[in-house]
């Protein structure tokens, strides 16, 4: 049990890494509880993952930069509930974890960093497999710690070319 003096959730401004912005991740997780850990970082070139956990809740990401590979939106977004930022798109699973193809023209103009994000707060474990995502409580916050996530690594450690072209704001779903 915490006392109130410690159930407040401290979350600091920059995390993974001091990559990512927290304001987005201050929505996805709880304010009250266990305190705000770091479990895991490591952000690379070709390759990156963060986790973070408070109050009993989760939010990931992963990343692969995997140049020369191509990416077919219509391909791409056909494998669940399309979503988009700016220039990035990608698919809500049915497990509502979200895929971002994002530009990040290094060595061709058409490269992209492959984003996967999730949290505990909308991540349903037992959603049919290829089944349709449904909107759930957590998806908002899904949503924007997707954005943050996908500006943040485009801004930061990767310097994609135009990443300042991602806007501010949420991953948008878009619903059938």
């Amino acid at each position: 049990m915490f006392s109130p003096a410690e159930d407040t959730i401290a979350i600091p401004q920059k995390v993974c890494d001091e990559a990512i912005s927290s304001d987005a991740l201050r929505e996805a997780l709880p304010k009250k509880g266990e305190r705000f850990r770091e479990e895991s970082s490591h952000l690379g070139t070709y390759y990156g993952d963060c986790r973070v956990t408070a109050g009993g809740e989760r939010a990931t990401f992963s990343y692969i930069n995997n140049p020369g590979n191509v990416y077919p939106r219509d391909q791409i977004q056909k494998k669940g509930i399309p979503v988009s930022l700016g220039g990035a798109y990608g698919y809500m699973a049915p497990n509502h974890v979200i895929l971002l193809y994002v530009p990040c023209a290094i060595q061709r103009s058409t490269d992209r960093i492959l984003v996967h994000t999730d949290t505990s707060m909308s991540t349903q474990d037992d959603a049919e497999e290829h089944g349709r995502a449904k909107p759930v409580k957590g998806d908002k916050e899904l949503t924007l710690f997707t954005g943050a996530v996908a500006r943040g690594l485009t801004r930061g450690p990767l310097k994609c070319p135009n990443a300042d072209k991602l806007p501010e704001g949420p991953v948008k779903i878009h619903w059938p």
